[in-house]
């Protein structure tokens, strides 16, 4: 991809950014942000799915 693609691909992003009510999507305004790519974004998912899935496993040994 050329380097003017790029800059129009990252200038229709922001314009796609000023219409998207991102006080109701925080999370997704900080990966747009920080330009975390496809794999880091799949990596971030599965630990946080991991990470769910221990707190739900604790909370329900502390209600048992």
């Amino acid at each position: 991809m050329r380097a003017s693609e790029d800059d129009q691909i990252a200038f229709h992003l922001q314009l796609l950014m000023n219409i998207i009510d991102f006080s109701r999507y925080p999370f997704t305004k900080m990966i747009i942000e920080n330009r975390v790519g496809r794999q880091t974004y799949q990596d971030l998912m599965e630990k946080l799915y991991e990470l769910e899935q221990q707190y739900q496993y604790q909370k329900r040994r502390r209600t048992a």
